[in-house]
């Protein structure tokens, strides 16, 4: 099941946007919609250039099928878009 475009609006309405790099609370460089790595597995530092919310929006997008797939390997009951 993939992410539909209703749970993308609401996980980036909960995420917030940061066009610079910030600390996350555990830490850790984070920047756009709460991404820590790049398309490719380079990770964020507090060095990076700022990105606009449409590149932010990209990121979130390139990394989603990595969670979705992680959340897919560990619910084994059928589930619904919904």
């Amino acid at each position: 099941m993939k992410t539909s475009q209703k749970g993308i609006n609401l996980i980036l309405s909960f995420e917030g946007f940061s066009s610079k790099p910030y600390l996350d609370s555990a830490g850790i460089p984070t920047i756009g919609y709460g991404n820590t790595y790049y398309p490719g597995g380079k990770k964020v530092t507090m060095k990076d250039p700022s990105i606009s919310k449409e590149k932010g929006a990209e990121l979130f997008a390139s990394v989603l099928p990595t969670y979705e797939k992680i959340v897919k390997n560990k619910i084994k009951i059928a589930l619904t878009q919904n």
